[in-house]
């Protein structure tokens, strides 16, 4: 389960925090008469409490009384108000007859419920707790120096302890293992190591950790026979595959219509600010490495590529007024769904980069080219896991994203995307370039 999903490992406290807010929702719309209509509710909320924060999990917002955590009492607020105005909305087109009295009230009570719930942290750590955080290097100097590397990129609470030997009885409890090379392991070891497998305690090289724990896989974690072993080529003519370019059409076309007035308007207040062109193209590289020409709206001044193309960077003078807006909201990348439509691009994948900048950084780093194996996407696991990026190292960790996405693509990751991407977009963040210049 933990190598076969394990973008579903560090969720386990999302996912328990859902099934009880399932639960009160259900039983206070069985409470609550409003007919058939009553139970709509139900994934409206839970859409809502995610795409807000409210399911973030942060020590500060459990163990401090609510009224008295003012970010959580912002979000709650947020929430309610967001909530209700939604609700009048669909109200008001009758897509639901619902009492507005009755929804104030519906909606009060969720949250003082689940706020008392979710703040026991006691429920959600017998729950989801790990059998433990401890981590024996079983390897040589290198190879710890690499892990601890890593450690340091990751924010979980993990110890990783060396030059410790498995033989010793008194060392063997409550231990997870990361061995640098299974063959050189001694008889006694190996037994040792099966003993704790069985036991429920993870033995992992160091790929499955990084999988596991990082949640992605750098390109030098792998050698080529690792690569074939793998499978790192999604094998395109899946099922998951057709479904993944029906849904590609589906969800474009109805974010097109959706999207369009805001469109419209954004077009408009462009075209005020400098008199320019609203919209403007690019050469950007997809799969198998083929050029293809996407559309974006324009966020930067008229010429403002004269030296060449460039990344962006922290307070860039280049990017307009309303650059800046619809930047910080990702309303720029909306045309770039008629590339979704034509199938040059998917809704999810890695990020297309522009085939200048791609020649540098394939000189530079190491299996760059494994990004071509998948069609580029308007959204990736990278995007939702990594701030904006605009320099090689942030295109060598963007990279590491983008190769445990194509390892572990599935329907439900892409889904997971798809709202991680919702809750990025509503909450404006991580549109911020990390670098100060672009160097």
């Amino acid at each position: 389960m933990y190598l076969k999903f394990p973008w579903l490992s560090s969720r386990k406290h999302l996912i328990f925090r859902t099934i009880f807010d399932l639960l009160i929702l259900f039983s206070l719309v069985k409470i609550i008469n409003w007919g058939n209509s009553k139970y709509i509710l139900i994934p409206f909320i839970l859409n809502f409490s995610y795409i807000f924060g409210f399911y973030s999990n942060k020590k500060n917002l459990q163990k401090v009384f609510f009224l008295k955590n003012i970010e959580l009492f912002k979000k709650c607020l947020y929430h309610f108000i967001t909530s209700y105005l939604c609700f009048s909305f669909l109200n008001l087109f009758k897509i639901l007859d619902l009492a507005f009295d009755k929804l104030a009230l519906f909606l009060f009570f969720y949250l003082i419920i689940s706020i008392v719930i979710e703040n026991n942290s006691f429920i959600f750590e017998k729950l989801y707790k790990s059998k433990s955080n401890e981590w024996i290097i079983i390897g040589s100097k290198s190879f710890e120096d690499e892990l601890c590397k890593l450690q340091k990129e990751n924010k979980k609470n993990l110890k990783l302890v060396s030059n410790i030997s498995i033989t010793e009885k008194n060392y063997l409890k409550n231990k997870n293992f990361i061995i640098e090379d299974f063959e050189k392991l001694t008889i006694e070891e190996r037994k040792i190591l099966r003993d704790a497998h069985v036991n429920g305690y993870k033995v992992f090289s160091k790929l499955n950790w990084c999988e596991l724990i990082l949640q992605r896989i750098p390109a030098e974690t792998f050698s080529l026979y690792d690569l074939i072993q793998i499978e790192i080529a999604p094998k395109m003519n899946t099922i998951s595959f057709r479904i993944k370019r029906i849904g590609d059409i589906v969800f474009s076309l109805i974010l097109i219509i959706i999207t369009f007035p805001i469109l419209v308007f954004i077009s408009l207040l462009i075209f005020l600010e400098d008199r320019g062109p609203i919209f403007y193209t690019q050469k950007r590289s997809g799969l198998l490495n083929k050029t293809f020409t996407i559309v974006k709206l324009r966020s930067m001044t008229i010429n403002s590529e004269l030296d060449g193309p460039q990344w962006s960077y922290q307070s860039d003078s280049r990017v307009t007024k309303i650059g800046k807006i619809i930047r910080k909201y990702r309303l720029d990348e909306i045309p770039q769904l008629i590339s979704v439509l034509k199938g040059e691009m998917s809704l999810i994948g890695p990020r297309p980069e522009r085939p200048e900048i791609d020649l540098k950084l394939r000189s530079v780093i190491d299996k760059y080219d494994l990004r071509y194996l998948i069609k580029p996407g308007l959204s990736g696991w990278s995007q939702v896991n990594y701030p904006y990026g605009a320099s090689i190292k942030d295109a060598e960790m963007k990279l590491s994203f983008d190769i445990f996405y194509m390892r572990h693509f599935s329907i439900f990751l892409d889904l997971l995307i798809f709202f991680k991407t919702l809750k990025l977009v509503f909450n404006a963040e991580g549109s911020n370039p990390l670098s100060t210049d672009n160097k």
